[in-house]
């Protein structure tokens, strides 16, 4: 017994996968300018350029992450710029929509740990209603699924028409004499058979991340830092393992371009949290300090000595 569905790969002629990834992050940034709003402190029209920023980083990180797993598929300066074509990787649009909100935040003193911590929910759920995009359009299928996770897996019929990338479509029954077992491995996806679904996999994780990181808000009594660290070594590991199950994308050192930066990711967060609990003090916080959700969004001129300029030098890093 196994999962399945007619895929939906179009919706008055918009891409549900577009539809999911836009959404969350419409979703993922409306939760963090609520916070900043209750917060106070903080000028929103910081906050509004840095998320613009962050769109359009965003969306230049998915297309790199996605370029170094599937080098193959691109011959030509053309095929890389062409991202209406698709090909966008989720983990890569993470790194890439923070790094450019990065300079809009430094110049205008923002606390970087405790902003990143307010903005982490947001980063969850915008994983989470993605990925409710490629579910409806059956995108990421991954290695053929045997034993007890099958049940969770998805089977094709004949005659679906698979997401971009996965083949053939309309689907196909197998090769003559051929088995699914068999079909392990390949980039290629027949009727009949099951896969596994590393978005329901990640859409599940990401769902269980968002209710610990908001149970960590709620509480408030955790130190700067500690929130978003918890996503980097959550959401790092969970792409680390989950990946393992896909089966398109091409491996340096047995592992995917995304899963290298998901192993970096979770490696250095976990590490970074240890030396906080050790410390007993969190990232930019002084002695005496409150915890994250209840000190300033924007550092306070006091902790510069010499105005603007030594701000942004001093200014930590997440």
């Amino acid at each position: 017994m196994s999962l399945t569905w007619p895929p939906v790969q179009r919706i008055l002629f918009v891409s549900p996968h577009g539809v999911g990834s836009a959404a969350g992050f419409l979703v993922g940034a409306g939760l963090l300018l609520r916070e900043v709003r209750r917060r106070g402190g903080l000028d929103e029209n910081v906050v509004t350029r840095a998320l613009t920023w962050a769109a359009v980083g965003a969306i230049l990180g998915a297309r790199l992450d996605y370029l170094v797993s599937h080098p193959r598929d691109f011959h030509s300066v053309w095929d890389a710029i062409a991202l209406w074509k698709g090909g966008l990787a989720m983990f890569g649009g993470f790194i890439g929509g923070v790094l450019a909100a990065l300079p809009i935040l430094v110049k205008n003193r923002v606390h970087l740990p405790r902003f990143l911590d307010a903005a982490a929910p947001g980063f969850a759920i915008g994983v989470v209603i993605g990925r409710i995009g490629d579910l409806v359009i059956w995108d990421h299928l991954g290695d053929v699924s045997t034993g007890w996770p099958k049940a969770f897996g998805l089977t094709i019929k004949k005659g679906y028409h698979l997401a971009p990338g996965f083949g053939p479509s309309p689907a196909q029954p197998l090769p003559a004499g051929r088995t699914c077992a068999q079909m392990a491995k390949i980039p290629e996806f027949y009727a009949g058979c099951t896969y596994h679904q590393p978005a329901l996999y990640d859409f599940v994780g990401a769902l269980l991340l968002l209710g610990v990181l908001l149970l960590i808000r709620r509480r408030a009594r955790a130190r700067a830092g500690v929130a978003i660290l918890v996503w980097g070594a959550w959401y790092g590991t969970q792409r680390l393992v989950i990946d393992f199950t896909r089966s398109i994308d091409e491996r340096i050192g047995g592992l995917t371009g995304t899963q290298w930066l998901a192993a970096i990711l979770a490696l250095a967060c976990s590490v970074t949290l240890v030396v906080v609990a050790v410390r007993r003090r969190g990232l930019g916080e002084g002695p005496g300090d409150p915890p994250s959700r209840l000190g300033p969004l924007v550092k306070e001129a006091a902790q510069s000595s010499s105005g603007e300029d030594s701000a942004v030098s001093s200014a930590p890093s997440a």
